[in-house]
Parts: C-alpha cells; structure tokens; sequence
C-alpha cells in the first residue's frame, strides 16, 4: 500500500492570516512611564522587534498576545 492510503492525506497546518495576526495584538500609546520601565528591562524590551529603532514617548505600539514582544504599530501593519 501507498503511504497517503495507510495513513491519509497529510497537510502542512495552515498559517494565520496576516489580519488574523494583527488581530492578536493589544495596541497602547508609550507614556514615560511605560519607556521607563522598558529602559529599566533593557534588551528587547526597548525596540521595535520589525526596524529595532527604541521606542519612544508618544509611539503607537503593538503588542503580540502569544509572546511578550512589541513592535511600532505601522512596523507590524505594512509587514
């Protein structure tokens, strides 16, 4: 017997879309407080995980729901 007649057909699982993958995201605005407390972390923390330019007061960002990485919100939306 065939493989695909043993065992069925076998397909790669199918990857989110990319609105679906925005979708996931908590979005917020950077206080001071906020940058300070990412400063205070340090590492990725302080960038954007897309052009890994530092964030700052005043920038829109996305936040993933799976992991703990941000990204400025146009990064996240054009990529």
């Amino acid at each position: 017997l065939e493989l695909g007649e043993r065992i069925g057909t076998v397909a790669p699982p199918s990857a989110p879309s990319a609105a679906a993958a925005v979708a996931a995201t908590v979005v917020s605005t950077l206080d001071a407080a906020e940058v300070a407390r990412r400063a205070a972390a340090g590492g990725d923390e302080m960038k954007c995980v897309i052009c890994l330019e530092e964030f700052a007061v005043g920038d829109v960002v996305r936040t993933l729901t799976a992991c703990p990485h941000s990204c400025h919100a146009l990064c996240l939306e054009r990529w």
